[in-house]
């Protein structure tokens, strides 16, 4: 839920949903980069930063916190700190546009031009990869007919596609596993917030 609700530019919920998620489970380190996100989204950098690094302390090398770290890190300034951090990510498999953005973005305060355009021109390449396989649908039918949809979870171009069976008119009302996995459906595959929420 809480993404959905950063999704929604909802902070205040996304953050309490957060917060209590690290509550119930405090060696968890997803909660903990989400959050430094939200509070890098609030300009609450130092915040973000104390909770990307307790991310980092749990889960050593995790890409979300490593991201979120350099972009706290860059909104104050400190474009060395950002740079680390951001190459870190890279490092350890991070291929979404904005980390090569904001890498490109510390290069051009340190008017490193040339690395900067390098970098700019590499986030460019992958925000259009990756729009273009978030639209991307394989339905294949199976010798039982059924239409199987994969989609990738992540914006990998290599990354060998499970198909996933998933019937959205049959659905218990007590199946929240089901009800998390349609509303995170719409929100990876439709960019769909508000119905996503509804679920």
């Amino acid at each position: 839920l809480a993404v959905l609700y950063s999704n929604l530019n909802k902070n205040d919920k996304a953050e309490s949903y957060l917060l209590k998620a690290i509550e119930l489970i405090p060696d968890w380190a997803v909660p903990r980069a989400n959050l430094s996100s939200i509070y890098q989204f609030t300009n609450r950098y130092k915040e973000g930063i104390e909770s990307a690094k307790k991310a980092l302390e749990l889960k050593p090398n995790y890409t979300a916190a490593l991201v979120n770290l350099g972009l706290c890190y860059y909104k104050i300034g400190n474009y060395l700190y950002a740079e680390e951090n951001l190459r870190k990510a890279i490092e350890n498999g991070n291929n979404y546009f904005l980390t090569y953005e904001y890498l490109g973005n510390c290069y051009f305060q340190k008017l490193n031009y040339q690395l900067a355009d390098s970098f700019y021109m590499e986030a460019f390449r992958r925000e259009s990869d990756q729009v273009m396989n978030i639209a991307k649908y394989e339905i294949d039918n199976s010798e039982d007919s059924q239409k199987r949809i994969a989609h990738p979870l992540e914006t990998q171009t290599t990354m060998n596609l499970q198909p996933c069976y998933f019937d959205t008119t049959n659905i218990n009302g007590n199946d929240l596993i089901s009800y998390f996995a349609f509303a995170y459906s719409n929100t990876k595959s439709y960019y769909n917030y508000t119905q996503a929420e509804k679920y």
